[in-house]
């Protein structure tokens, strides 16, 4: 559709009437919105993996805390006894079941494990207890590893 447009200068000229949008432009604008929507989409999903990981860690450091408080509470004629081959599990707060799901090949099925050696072979002086949590996570096998040397000296036992 032409129309005629009559200038300043009393001139005259044929312009082409154009309404709305061409098939073209709706199909660009639809594929930059598309990009636009899934790159959004893929931020949000990556944050939320990554606030998942944290819950998980933080779980795990509390728990491996925890576990090294009682380690340490415990009179240092019974570690061995008591901790040595010890495994559990790791709840989020407020959860009753476990949250962290132990890595492929874990034999007792529980993420948490403890070890108490004697490093200077005399049990009776010095242990090493070495406190695990192993777990799969969204990002892969995780582990958290804290260790702590007790003698019966320092132990006040």
């Amino acid at each position: 559709m032409r129309r005629t447009i009559e200038l300043r200068d009393g001139a005259t000229r044929q312009s082409r009437g154009e309404h709305g949008l061409t098939l073209i432009e709706t199909l660009c604008a639809a594929a930059v919105l598309t990009v636009a929507v899934l790159g959004l989409s893929q931020v949000a999903l990556t944050t939320h993996e990554l606030q998942q990981s944290g819950a998980q860690k933080a779980a795990a450091t509390r728990t491996l805390q925890d576990q090294m408080a009682r380690v340490q509470s415990t009179d240092f004629s019974a570690l061995q006894t008591t901790f040595d081959g010890a495994a559990f599990d790791v709840v989020l707060e407020g959860a009753t079941t476990a949250a962290l799901p132990p890595q492929d090949g874990d034999v007792d099925g529980r993420a948490g494990s403890i070890a108490v050696t004697a490093p200077t072979g005399a049990p009776a002086d010095l242990l090493l207890v070495v406190v695990r949590v192993d777990w799969s996570g969204h990002n892969g096998p995780q582990s958290i590893t804290r260790a702590l040397r007790v003698s019966r000296v320092g132990s006040g036992s």
